[in-house]
């Protein structure tokens, strides 16, 4: 079976994503990311990184759509699809 990794946006948590491991839980082995704990972009894809399978694809929504894309990033090769729901255009803006 497929692994997928949710990754929810900011103030979100794995209830973000309910419908989607609801329809989606008997095509894949599904996670949801946690991303409270770190403080930058690249710290949450690493971390994400090191708990995901070696090979997975990988959904993201508005914050969590910049962590997928460190991840394609950091390590493309283990990515198998990639999805970007409400995304930025030009990603964050500079502190």
């Amino acid at each position: 079976m497929s692994s997928l990794v949710l990754i929810p946006g900011l103030l979100c948590d794995a209830r973000l994503w309910s419908a989607q491991i609801e329809g989606l839980a008997r095509y894949a082995d599904i996670a949801v990311a946690d991303i409270t704990q770190q403080r930058t972009i690249s710290e949450m894809a690493e971390s994400i990184l090191e708990s995901a399978p070696p090979l997975f694809s990988v959904a993201g929504f508005s914050l969590g759509s910049q962590v997928a894309l460190e991840v394609m990033r950091l390590s493309r090769d283990r990515v198998d699809r990639l999805a970007l729901l409400s995304a930025t255009r030009g990603g964050l803006l500079p502190l």
